[in-house]
C-alpha cells in the first residue's frame, strides 16, 4: 500500500521543516529564513502568520518580503484559513476512532485507523498517492490520496510557548549575565586576560582577540555544525552583559553599558561564519552583495564603539618611522590597542591631537590609505565619524561650519536648478521634499567638470564612460549610493567597480533605507566602512545627508585621498563655502555669481 502525501508544511512540521521549504520555493531573502528560524517558527506558528503578525512581531521584513510570505502561507492553507482545501460538497465524517473521507461523487471512501494507515473501502492507494479501485467498474472515478493533515484531526496545543515567544520576544534586559570569569581561568591566556584587564583598566586588540576566541569556543563547542555559529540572540546579549559584569572598565557610560560589546560579539560570529565553507553554513548561501540590489544579513551598528569591523594591526604596505619622543610613542602604541569605548572618548582624543603633527607628516611623506591609517590609529574610524571632524578641525582651524552655509545657500542652489534644469530639479523635488538633499543631488549636475584627455587620464576616462549610467543617476553613484536596509555593508561592493576587472576606489556615502525617509549612513573608503549618521525621521534626511557630505569633504583631507573626477567641482564648491579654498573653478564661479544674484535680488 502507499503513503499519504505530506503537505510542504503542516502544523507539526519543526523549524527546519520550515526552513527548508522555504529555501527550497527560491522567493525569499535568506535573512527572512534565518529569522523565522532564530525565533523558532514551527509549522503551527508559520501556519497562523497573517500580515499583522509579520508587522507586529517581524518589523524588519520588507513589504515585499511579507507580500511573498502571505502568498505561500496562502497556498498552503488556501486563500481562507478557516476554509477547508477541499470543495464545498465533501463531507467530512468525525468520530472517536475513525475519520472518513467521502467525496462528492461519492465514488471513493477512505478511512484512517489509529495507526493512521490508509485503508480504502473498494479501492488502495498506489504509491503515487492515487486511489485505485480493486473492482473491474471502469466507471468509479478515481480521487487523489488526500494527506493527513487534513484527515487528521487537529488537537488542542496544551503548550504555546513558541506562539507566545512571537507576540513577546525575549527583552534584553532579562537576559542573565554570563559568567565569564571561570571560563577565562580554565586557560592560560585567559588568566592573562583577565590580569591586563585588571592592571591596565582597558582591553588591547590582541587581548580583545584572545578574549571574543575562548568565548566563542565555550559557546560553540555544546552545539552541533552548523547551527553552533549561529547562537541565539540571547546568548550573545549574555555574552556582552556578561564581559561588563566581569570588567566594569569596559562598560560604556550611558543606560546601555554593553552596548558596543553587543556588536564586537556579534561581529566575532559573523566573522567566523564568512569563513565557513558553502556547505557547512546554514543556509547555504554566499554572503556578500555584488550591487545595491542583492541583500545579505542585517548587521547591527554600534552608536558609542569604534568601526563596525574590528580592525586587527597587521604589516601595512606603508612603511611607519618612528619618532624620536618617547611620549608620542607611547601613545601610538596605545591607540593602536585600546578599544573605543564611550569611556575613554575624551582620552582617544586627547592622544590624537597630541600625535597629530606626527602622523600628518607621515601621511604626506609616505601616502598610505585609508585602511593604513587606520591600522596605525584605530580610533580615527569610531564615534560616528566625529573623531574625523576633530582631526579636520586641527588640520583647517579657520574653516567655518559648511552644514549651515549650506543650509543657508540650498533654496537658490535649487532655484537657479530650476532654472538651468527644470524637468529634472522637478523629478528630483518629486524624489526629496526637502531643499538641502534637492540641492545636493543637483549640484553634480550643474556642476559638470570638463573631462578629457588633458584633464583627465585615460584610466579614469574609461572608468568615467564605462559607469556613466550610474554616475548620471539620482543620486550620482560618485557621491551617494542606496541600498535596502539590511544589506551587509562591510562587503557591499560598489556599483562603479567590477569582481572581474580592477577598479579605481573613490569613496562614497552608503544610505541603508527602504523609503529613502529613514535608515543610516555609512562613509565607504577602501574597503572600510565608517557609521556617520542615523536618520530616525523623515524630517532629518536633509541635515544628515548633509552632515554625511560634510564628514565625506573632511575623510578627503584627513586621509589624503583624490576626489571622484566627475566630483571635483562639487567638493571644490563646498570647500568655499566652508573657507578652505580660495581658488574656484570656472563652473563654480559662474555659480558663485548667479546664486550672487539671486541673494540680492529675491524676486528675480
Amino acid at each position: 500500500m502507499g503513503s499519504l502525501p505530506k503537505p510542504a508544511v503542516v502544523a507539526t512540521s519543526t523549524r527546519d521543516d520550515v526552513s527548508a521549504f522555504l529555501h527550497s520555493q527560491g522567493t525569499l531573502k535568506p535573512e527572512t529564513i534565518s529569522l523565522f528560524f532564530e525565533q523558532e517558527v514551527d509549522g503551527e506558528a508559520f501556519l497562523e502568520l497573517n500580515d499583522e503578525t509579520l508587522r507586529q512581531d517581524f518589523n524588519e521584513i520588507t513589504f515585499g518580503e511579507r507580500k511573498k510570505i502571505l502568498k505561500i502561507i496562502s497556498c498552503l492553507v488556501g486563500p481562507d484559513a478557516n476554509t477547508s482545501s477541499s470543495s464545498a460538497s465533501d463531507t467530512l465524517i468525525l468520530n472517536d476512532s475513525s475519520c472518513s473521507f467521502i467525496n462528492s461523487s461519492g465514488s471513493s471512501i477512505i478511512t484512517l485507523d489509529q495507526d493512521l494507515g490508509c485503508a480504502v473501502l473498494e479501492g488502495y492507494v498506489d504509491d503515487d498517492g492515487v486511489v485505485r479501485p480493486i473492482s473491474n467498474i471502469d466507471q468509479a472515478k478515481l480521487e487523489p490520496c488526500i494527506s493527513a493533515s487534513f484527515i487528521k484531526k487537529r488537537k488542542a496545543s496544551s503548550n504555546n510557548y513558541k506562539r507566545d515567544r512571537l507576540k513577546k520576544r525575549t527583552s534584553p534586559e532579562e537576559v542573565t549575565p554570563m559568567d565569564i570569569i571561570p571560563i577565562l581561568r580554565d586557560s592560560e591566556a585567559g588568566c592573562q586576560v583577565e590580569e591586563f584587564i585588571n592592571e591596565k583598566g582597558f582591553l588591547s586588540v590582541s587581548h580583545q582577540i584572545t578574549l571574543m576566541k575562548i568565548l566563542h569556543k565555550y559557546v560553540t563547542s555544546s552545539r552541533e555544525s552548523p547551527l553552533k555559529h549561529y547562537p541565539e540572540a540571547t546568548v550573545k546579549i549574555a555574552m556582552a552583559k556578561g564581559i561588563t559584569s566581569a570588567f566594569p572598565a569596559l562598560a560604556d557610560k550611558g543606560p546601555c553599558p554593553w552596548e558596543s560589546w553587543s556588536r564586537i560579539v556579534q561581529n566575532k560570529f559573523e566573522t567566523v561564519r564568512s569563513k565557513l565553507p558553502k556547505e557547512k553554513k546554514k543556509n547555504n548561501v554566499k554572503s556578500g552583495c555584488k550591487s545595491s540590489s542583492t541583500n545579505s544579513t542585517s548587521r547591527p551598528e554600534s552608536t558609542s564603539a569604534s568601526s563596525s569591523k574590528t580592525i586587527v594591526p597587521s604589516a601595512s604596505s606603508t612603511p611607519y618611522t618612528s619618532s624620536n619622543n618617547p611620549e608620542i610613542e607611547s601613545k601610538k602604541s596605545w591607540l593602536r590597542d585600546v578599544v573605543p569605548t564611550s569611556r575613554n572618548k575624551h582620552e582617544i582624543s586627547q592622544a590624537l591631537d597630541i600625535t597629530f603633527i606626527e602622523r600628518r607628516k607621515w601621511i604626506k611623506s609616505q601616502k598610505p590609505t585609508c585602511t593604513d591609517i587606520v591600522v596605525q590609529y584605530r580610533p580615527l574610524a569610531s564615534y560616528e565619524g566625529e573623531m574625523i571632524s576633530e582631526e579636520f578641525a586641527r588640520m583647517e582651524k579657520l574653516h567655518v561650519d559648511l552644514v549651515s552655509r549650506f543650509q543657508i545657500m540650498a533654496p537658490y542652489i535649487v532655484r537657479h536648478a530650476n532654472v538651468l534644469k527644470e524637468q529634472l530639479t522637478l523629478d528630483v523635488q518629486n524624489m526629496f521634499n526637502d531643499d538641502c538633499l534637492v540641492a545636493l543631488m543637483m549640484l553634480p549636475k550643474i556642476l559638470v567638470p570638463t573631462s578629457n584627455s588633458k584633464t583627465t587620464t585615460a584610466s579614469l576616462l574609461q572608468h568615467i564612460k564605462k559607469y556613466k549610467k550610474h554616475i548620471d543617476a539620482i543620486p550620482s553613484s560618485a557621491l551617494l549610493q542606496v541600498t535596502p536596509a539590511g544589506t551587509d555593508v562591510e562587503h557591499y561592493i560598489s556599483v562603479e567597480s567590477c569582481l572581474t576587472e580592477p577598479a579605481p576606489i573613490f569613496p562614497f556615502i552608503l544610505w541603508s533605507t527602504n523609503s529613502k525617509k529613514d535608515g543610516k549612513l555609512y562613509l565607504k573608503i577602501d574597503k572600510l566602512s565608517f557609521l556617520v549618521g542615523c536618520i530616525k525621521q523623515p524630517d532629518q534626511c536633509g541635515i544628515e545627508v548633509l552632515k554625511a557630505v560634510s564628514l565625506s569633504l573632511k575623510a578627503h583631507h584627513v586621509f589624503n585621498l583624490e576626489y571622484h573626477p566627475s566630483m571635483k567641482p562639487f567638493y571644490n564648491y563646498l570647500e568655499i563655502l566652508c573657507g578652505i579654498s580660495t581658488s574656484p573653478l570656472l563652473c563654480v564661479t559662474k555659480l558663485i555669481n548667479a546664486l550672487r544674484t539671486l541673494e540680492e535680488n529675491p524676486l528675480s
